[in-house]
């Protein structure tokens, strides 16, 4: 097989945040927040194990390659809004010229910005799409005018960006509640302001269905249901461990998606 890079880097925030990871008895593997843990997956394959290496941007600051174009290049920076930094070097690095593919493009990256996605979304038939704009930190005119630039309508999910499993997350009704969240959120992190749609089923119940697209197919990650919102992957310790017609819900969705 061809020879494989992976290569990783810290959030802009975290720099230097490489931790490793695993329990008594488990395999040691590394984890950096922001990167696809694709690496310590695939490396459990024999072929990938002896033709594959892990370059760390920060680490392995003397790495070398060799302009033959005998390698493919697997980027596994994932985080748009969270490493800017890592993704510019993850461009350098693809227009080295020494790669025969390159995996997961920094430019594709950029286009899963949550605010760039919903535009990039926004003309597909049937399709309910919410707005939502970055508003950045030291902006002029402050955050309502921000929302006024985007032309998002109330209510709004307020949270900073980079940050996932609904850390950080708030919803506001309006103007008022929004400046007054502003006053108490931490004033060095880009907010991302998300027009809220009420997906709750006909039973009142909040859902989370997640799907993955890989080479233009596409394929269910999970249905999650909660009786409470904010709903994010946690969710499935409450309602869903308790009720087995609601896991029977999941079930039947993800065994008959195709």
């Amino acid at each position: 097989m061809t020879p494989l890079i992976f290569f990783c880097g810290p959030q802009d925030a975290n720099y230097g945040g490489l931790r490793r990871k695993g329990g008594e008895g488990e395999r040691p593997r590394l984890n950096m927040e922001g990167c696809l843990p694709l690496q310590t997956m695939m490396q459990g394959d024999g072929p990938v194990a002896r033709n594959c290496r892990t370059i760390v941007w920060g680490y392995h600051k003397d790495a070398r390659f060799d302009r033959d174009g005998r390698y493919n290049l697997f980027n596994l920076v994932a985080d748009p809004h969270a490493s800017v930094s890592a993704l510019h070097v993850a461009d350098k690095l693809a227009a080295l010229g020494c790669f025969q593919r390159v995996f997961n493009h920094p430019d594709a990256v950029r286009q899963t910005r949550r605010d760039k996605a919903a535009r990039l979304f926004d003309d597909i038939p049937g399709l309910a799409v919410p707005r939502v704009c970055q508003h950045a930190v030291g902006k002029p005119g402050g955050i309502t005018d921000s929302v006024l630039e985007g032309g998002l309508t109330y209510p709004l999910i307020v949270r900073p960006a980079g940050l996932h499993g609904g850390e950080g997350m708030h919803r506001v009704d309006d103007a008022a509640a929004l400046l007054a969240l502003a006053d108490k959120l931490a004033a060095d992190k880009d907010l991302l302001l998300i027009e809220f749609k009420d997906t709750r089923t006909a039973d009142g119940l909040e859902q989370k269905l997640r799907i993955i697209f890989i080479d233009g197919d596409y394929y269910p990650r999970h249905y999650i249901f909660s009786d409470r919102w904010p709903i994010h992957a946690r969710s499935r310790g409450g309602l869903m461990r308790e009720n087995e017609a609601v896991r029977a819900r999941e079930r039947e969705f993800l065994q008959g998606f195709h």
